[in-house]
């Protein structure tokens, strides 16, 4: 089959997968002692249930041929077979959860991924607040500024709030803190509560995710920029402290440097906890401090109507500002990670059902641009993804699959048809990506379901084909990576003489640019947290297997390809692969409703397992039967050895039958997913 436009017979049967049948079987890793695991310290143990099969569909979206090769995105749907057995293993189950480690590793830690979340989530709660009591913005606004006790349970709302988490606004927050800047703050203010100009001033910025600097927060260019803006010079100075701050109250190019609130708290800080030495460093630290405390009031007094919270004295900005710090880094944590993570069943462990985690899932959230300027909510949702590609809807699809780009039947005189040149626009991985590979090790490249076809033709003996290459490179883009096929031998499958190929024993084993000292392949760098593929119950790593005490009960996981070489067709094709993950200790900084004592750091934990097989439908296997072996077995008449171009010359039959109808052609321009369902 060569498509290359939209308008050919064949772009139908191409675009929605039709010769081939794909299905896929999982298995679940369970932790078997979650509380020991969470909160007790020790090692997580894990036990294997499964089979649950799927068979998989795949319609092509948003086709373009350009320069011999065709871009698309797959929509893939998976829909439920079988599960092994449901009344032994419960459809909801504990699992390590790889959606959680998705969400905070781009971050690096899980304090930024929360403080992230923390614009979106504040402008939804306190806009139910207000739409709940009736309130105006400046009921809101008081409410928030009042310095007496306040009970969020009294409160009419539909917000659910964790255990112990009394206090929503900053006032009734501030009164209940029995700190020292609490005293030094509410004897300044003689009883005077926080009034509208001096909340909007603060909450106007925690609910913008501009002014917050949420972009800031995971964009190490933007961190850097900043701290250059900062940071002073290594510079002696002869000025005085009082002399130092005097010059900076003056210093009016400080507005113009443009740091989010979030990473400017973070900083001050961290600043905090330096220790300084020398009179020089206790100079460097105190004058960087107060750039930062100018910086985080130009923020709050962003516009003329905000009042700085009255700050009369410039000893009260430090207890200003450490209030603040407490109240929007360490306070409002831990509501925000239960509304985003604990409420939707996203932690480290997740009890969702066996179909969620298969198959993913969206959580639904609101998004208001401006609650003080009254935009329009809009309805969203975020993906969480499942162990499965599989998407409820075009829309889906589009949105999170990943692209793909293959040659055409018209590169290369049709032998690198369906041969890959990019994978989610990428014509190679990055050098952040696979730090220690060569550029030609990064590149993507390789065979799909189409391999060359054989050059000769022996219409008159047993074997009609010569051997095909001993080795091909096939492109996995699970493994992002191109990996050697080794040629053993040939089989014959419905009836039908196929080449035997199996991938490189040594593509798991053998150290290399892509597998890291755990003797896995490594994701990390691409996924962004630890993670890795191995052969499935850790096969060949004994050490890995004894510290699971797991027990693999075959000898072999091979992932194999069967070709036939007349077309050069992948006929059939089966894969094994296991994912694990390893947890860090900065992802656990937050507050939870009950604390986390996790030990277990560094070291892979197996999440699932899955046997993954792609075969022709049988209307292929007979059709390619009835029009080519039955036209060459005629041709045997005093053709011994023909080679492929001269069998189409002499004979224009063979062209008639190898391109009769839809069903049998030489080539299927169809890329293989069989190795493109793990998490990203």
């Amino acid at each position: 089959m060569c498509v290359k436009r939209k308008d050919q017979p064949s772009y139908t049967e191409w675009t929605t997968d039709k010769r081939r049948l794909k299905f896929n079987d999982v298995h679940y890793w369970i932790v078997s002692n979650v509380d020991l695991f969470l909160y007790g310290g020790e090692a997580p143990k894990v036990f294997e249930i499964g089979p649950v099969a799927f068979k998989e569909d795949e319609t092509k979206l948003r086709v373009s041929f350009h320069d011999n090769t065709v871009t698309f995105k797959p929509w893939e749907r998976q829909t439920f077979r079988l599960d092994s057995d449901p009344s032994r293993w419960p459809n909801k189950v504990p699992m390590i959860n790889f959606n959680y480690l998705r969400l905070v590793g781009p971050f690096e830690s899980d304090d930024l991924f929360i403080a992230a979340q923390l614009p979106l989530t504040m402008t939804n709660s306190l806009n139910q607040i207000t739409l709940s009591n009736g309130w105006s913005n400046d009921d809101l606004l008081l409410w928030l500024g009042r310095l007496q006790p306040t009970d969020i349970k009294l409160l009419k709302t539909d917000l659910k709030f964790p255990s112990g988490f009394l206090t929503f606004g900053f006032g009734s927050w501030l009164y209940q803190n029995d700190t020292k800047y609490k005293s030094v703050i509410l004897k300044s203010r003689k009883g005077a509560f926080f009034n509208t100009s001096e909340m909007l001033g603060l909450y106007g910025i925690l609910t913008s995710r501009e002014l917050f600097g949420v972009d800031m927060l995971k964009n190490k260019l933007s961190q850097e920029h900043c701290e250059k803006r900062i940071f002073v010079s290594d510079s002696p100075t002869t000025q005085s402290l009082p002399e130092l701050m005097a010059s900076l109250a003056k210093d009016d190019s400080l507005a113009e440097i443009d740091c989010g609130l979030a990473y400017l708290l973070l900083t001050y800080e961290k600043l905090q906890k330096h220790r300084s030495v020398s009179l020089l460093d206790r100079k460097k630290k105190f004058r960087t401090i107060q750039i930062v405390s100018r910086l985080i009031m130009l923020k709050l007094c962003r516009k003329e109507e905000t009042e700085c919270f009255r700050i009369s004295e410039a000893g009260l900005l430090d207890d200003y500002i450490q209030a603040i710090l407490d109240y929007v880094i360490k306070h409002l944590p831990y509501f925000i990670f239960y509304q985003v993570i604990t409420l939707n069943d996203n932690d480290i462990v997740t009890y969702r059902d066996k179909t969620n985690v298969t198959l993913g899932y969206d959580v639904p959230y609101v998004e208001q641009v401006d609650i003080f300027n009254k935009k329009q909510e809009v309805t969203a949702t975020s993906w969480m993804y499942g162990i499965l590609d599989n998407y409820a809807s075009e829309d889906e699809a589009l949105r999170y699959s990943l692209s793909r780009t293959l040659q055409t039947c018209q590169a290369d005189n049709g032998r690198t048809n369906m041969y890959w040149k990019a994978y989610a626009g990428m014509t190679s991985t990055s050098p952040e990506q696979v730090p220690n590979a060569s550029s030609g090790q990064r590149r993507i490249y390789g065979y799909s379901t189409n391999f060359p076809p054989t050059s000769t033709i022996a219409a008159c003996r047993p074997r009609m084909f010569t051997q095909l290459p001993e080795t091909l490179p096939v492109f996995f883009s699970a493994m992002w990576r191109t990996v050697p096929f080794q040629h053993t031998g040939e089989l014959h499958f419905r009836g039908v003489e196929l080449s035997e190929y199996v991938m490189d024993s040594a593509v798991w084993s053998k150290r290399s640019s892509f597998i890291d000292n755990t003797s896995f392949h490594s994701l990390t760098k691409i996924n962004q947290y630890p993670s890795w593929l191995s052969l499935p119950r850790y096969h060949g790593n004994v050490e890995t297997q004894t510290e699971f005490d797991i027990v693999s009960d075959r000898a072999r996981y091979d992932t194999q390809i069967w070709v036939e070489p007349i077309t050069g067709e992948l006929w059939q094709s089966i894969q094994y692969y296991q994912y694990s993950v390893a947890l860090l200790p900065q992802y656990f900084k937050i507050r939870r409703q009950k604390p986390l004592n996790i030990s277990y750091f560094h070291k892979p934990i197996p999440l699932f397992w899955v046997r993954h097989e792609e075969t022709v439908t049988p209307s292929v296997t007979a059709a390619f039967k009835r029009d080519v072996i039955r036209f060459l077995r005629a041709s045997c008449g005093g053709l011994i050895s023909i080679t492929l171009i001269a069998l189409l010359v002499i004979g224009i039959g063979v062209v008639v039958a190898v391109c009769k109808g839809n069903t049998q052609q030489r080539v299927t321009p169809e890329p293989s997913t069989t190795a493109n369902h793990t998490p990203r």
